[in-house]
């Protein structure tokens, strides 16, 4: 840990920025800054070690202006640890980042069902157009009822995808039962905002 820590310690050292553990990101510079977004980003490739790079990517997920995602993406690939690219797909669903959409659609239409694509989901949602987001998460609702379905209930607008998602409900088990119900009175309410404008 301590090379990649090091080289953590160096890259922020220029800004001003004296950690003593890379979880120092998470605890005390979230949300992120641009400009630490951005350090942070540009020495992700040269971190060996996971539980470095998890704090890093975390206190990434954190960033509100607009950044360049695919340096999360190419970690993604390049990495087998499971749980960091579960944290990898859930900053790419919080910071929203920009081109990563093509590399999330393509994840999800060739995944093997990877426990990251329960954030991942939620990542297409955020990123995609509707028109491609939509059919893209109502083809994973059988295997991730649940998060598809909180996926959906941000962004679609028609019955049909209401039909889809309520047809989840006898095989869901109850927390996912509770998120479906959520996604429809959702999508029911973004289907009469449209009717009353």
């Amino acid at each position: 840990m301590q090379p990649s820590l090091e080289v953590l310690q160096a890259a922020l050292s220029h800004s001003g920025i004296v950690i003593d553990r890379a979880w120092d990101l998470v605890h005390f510079h979230t949300p992120v800054t641009k400009q630490l977004a951005l350090i942070l980003l540009d020495v992700l490739d040269q971190i060996e070690h996971p539980r470095v790079a998890e704090a890093i990517v975390r206190t990434i997920g954190t960033s509100r202006a607009k950044i360049d995602g695919r340096p999360l993406t190419a970690l993604y690939e390049s990495t087998k640890e499971e749980s960091l690219r579960w944290i990898i797909a859930d900053a790419l669903a919080l910071a929203r980042p920009q081109h990563v959409g093509d590399w999330i659609e393509h994840r999800l239409q060739t995944s093997g069902g990877e426990h990251a694509d329960e954030r991942l989901v939620l990542a297409a949602a955020r990123t995609l157009p509707e028109d491609r987001a939509v059919p893209l998460l109502m083809a994973k609702l059988h295997r991730l009822p649940g998060h598809s379905a909180v996926a959906l209930g941000e962004i679609a607008s028609s019955t049909e995808v209401i039909d889809a998602v309520e047809a989840q409900v006898s095989s869901a088990r109850t927390w996912e039962r509770k998120k479906i119900v959520q996604a429809v009175k959702k999508i029911n309410q973004r289907i009469e905002r449209k009717k009353s404008s």
